[in-house]
């Protein structure tokens, strides 16, 4: 089985406090439409995971087909820019 890493950036590093937008509706959304293609999806969400930057790093050593990231545009991108750098 193909696995999928998708990880929602959008959080504030400062305060690790939840997300003004609400829940990540449209990441949650592609891993259920991809879960119904047969994939295993890994989705992270710093909002509730500790250490995950260590758990992507885990993750990536597995076999997976590819990793999505969602963002906006500012400490969300920022954020997207730290994760691909590591």
């Amino acid at each position: 089985m193909k696995k999928i890493l998708l990880i929602n950036t959008v959080f504030s590093r400062k305060k690790r406090l939840f997300s003004e937008f609400g829940p990540p509706l449209g990441i949650l959304s592609i891993a259920s439409a991809l879960s119904c293609q047969g994939f295993k999806v890994e989705l992270i969400d710093p909002q509730i995971e500790t250490n995950y930057l260590k758990k992507v790093v885990s993750i990536i050593k597995d076999d997976i087909l590819f990793v999505g990231l969602n963002t906006y545009i500012g400490e969300g991108l920022n954020n997207c820019i730290e994760l691909t750098e590591k």
